[in-house]
């Protein structure tokens, strides 16, 4: 027998509404943080964060690197 293989998307905010605005119990049921429920709890429209099949995946955003050899000191030349 063949499982249903469709995704299932939403926010935390929505899964508030399932969970009736239980904060502990939606942190839970996705292994994280409490405060991490509240750091996402706005975000409604997938800007900063999505959770698929009951696991949160969040955006991060790339760190500049930098560029060592520009600031490198003169007097040390």
């Amino acid at each position: 027998m063949r499982k249903d293989l469709t995704p299932t998307i939403c926010t935390v905010a929505g899964l508030l509404l399932i969970c009736r605005n239980n904060k502990a119990k939606l942190s839970r049921l996705l292994n994280v943080n409490r405060s991490t429920i509240l750091k996402y709890e706005k975000d409604t429209d997938f800007s900063r964060h999505a959770v698929v099949n009951n696991v949160l995946m969040i955006k991060t955003n790339p760190k500049r690197r930098r560029d060592d050899t520009a600031k490198s000191d003169p007097s040390s030349h």
